[in-house]
């Protein structure tokens, strides 16, 4: 009784002190869902759990930053993005530790040069534990690890954090791959998940403690990360932007683009048609509200199929459901080009999504496949538009491949 009655006192401490900051709840589930919460200094959109920002959530504020990452316990944590509108560090993707930026990851300052100068740091993760097996136990730690979003710990001390559907890893979420020597967290990986896979976009950042000797110096405890799509077969990077090897001396410490000409698979591989064309069809999960799901919207003609297919977490708002916080989108190749590629994805988009519109990250592909052509881009966007304000790569047929780093407000 006694416990329940401080819970009840703390409870309208916390509302008070929320209130005095002028917190608000605009819109949705601000305890444990997806909510909009706005306070005097930004606004945030975003998953809760327990009333604290966990998992995917993007915090927009007056002063003209923008965060977007991974939340742990009201925390930055892990992976994030962040935007300096007028700031020198014109956009930064780091490692993060409890609301501590490290200095692992890289920097581009749009005000050194034309396209931008990128700065990298290579610092090996240290990062502590959130949650650990003596401390919360094992198994489904926080949240609702069947169908929502939840905390899973392993007894080995691996974590996830993330979405969850039918008890398998789906929707946006982060792997942390526990040192028991060190104590820490020393490798994660972050991105979509679909049916415990890693699925369309991903982040990993792995420590490397080996040693290397280079003109009488030594160099070790480094890291390697790479951005990008990913290869639902292994998870690792098929094109995007990485790290060269710590032992080559030329480019280490330079910022590395790889494309992948291989096709990218789609999800609805046995075709499953619509009654009517374009009507979307739920393929998998819940479509319309609260939890991870997928739909795709389908139209065929001539047996063409011509549909697209979104994979996120699907909330209700006043006027229908539609896809918020981490999605994916993207048109698959069409089934009239040869038969190894007919699954294959053509255009993806993966990054923020508000009521159904991409907003604020996003990580963009594009292949044209007759003119050898892929355009990739991770970086600010506001609507389908991309702000070219980030890293924007690009090969061709004509001048290979190439990494820009345009400043915001260029086209």
């Amino acid at each position: 009784m006694m416990r329940r009655v401080l819970g009840i006192v703390f409870g309208i401490i916390l509302s008070f002190s929320l209130q005095a900051q002028g917190t608000e709840c605009l819109e949705g589930d601000c305890e444990n869902g997806y909510g909009v919460e706005k306070n005097n200094n930004s606004t945030y959109y975003g998953s809760f759990l327990n009333g604290k920002k966990h998992f995917w959530g993007c915090q927009v504020y007056v002063t003209d930053q923008i965060y977007c990452g991974n939340y742990s316990q009201g925390l930055k944590h892990l992976f994030g993005a962040y935007y300096f509108i007028d700031g020198d560090n014109d956009f930064s993707m780091l490692a993060y530790d409890r609301n501590s930026k490290l200095e692992s990851g890289f920097y581009i300052d749009a005000s050194a040069a034309e396209n931008g100068a990128i700065s990298m740091r290579r610092d090996a993760l240290e990062i502590k534990p959130l949650y650990t097996p003596e401390k919360d136990g094992k198994g489904c730690v926080a949240g609702d690890c069947e169908n929502g979003n939840g905390v899973f710990v392993y007894g080995n001390g691996q974590i996830y954090s993330g979405g969850f559907f039918d008890g398998e890893y789906n929707g946006w979420g982060c792997y942390q791959f526990f040192n028991e020597e060190k104590g820490v967290i020393d490798k994660f990986h972050c991105g979509m998940y679909l049916r415990n896979k890693s699925f369309a976009t991903g982040i990993n950042f792995v420590s490397n403690s080996d040693s290397y000797s280079f003109d009488g110096n030594e160099i070790k405890n480094t890291l390697d990360f790479k951005f990008g799509l990913i290869d639902t077969s292994n998870g690792e990077v098929k094109t995007g932007i990485h790290t060269a090897p710590i032992d080559n001396k030329e480019e280490r410490d330079k910022l590395q683009f790889k494309f992948d000409d291989s096709s990218f698979q789609s999800f609805n591989r046995s075709r499953k048609e619509a009654s009517n064309l374009y009507e979307y069809v739920c393929l998998y999960g819940n479509c319309t509200n609260d939890t991870s799901g997928f739909s795709a919207k389908s139209g065929f003609a001539d047996k063409e199929w011509l549909g697209k297919e979104i994979v996120g977490v699907y909330t209700y708002n006043e006027f229908d459901s539609s896809v918020n916080g981490y999605a994916c989108t993207y048109t698959p190749e069409h089934s009239n080009l040869s038969d190894e590629t007919q699954n294959g994805i053509e255009n993806l988009e993966c990054g923020n999504f508000i009521n159904g519109v991409p907003m604020y990250f996003t990580t963009i592909y594009s292949r044209i496949r007759s003119k050898n052509s892929h355009v990739f881009y991770f970086g600010l966007t506001r609507g389908y538009a991309p702000q070219l304000h980030g890293i924007l790569g690009i090969k061709d047929s004509y001048t290979g491949w190439r990494l820009q780093t345009p400043k915001y407000g260029d086209n």
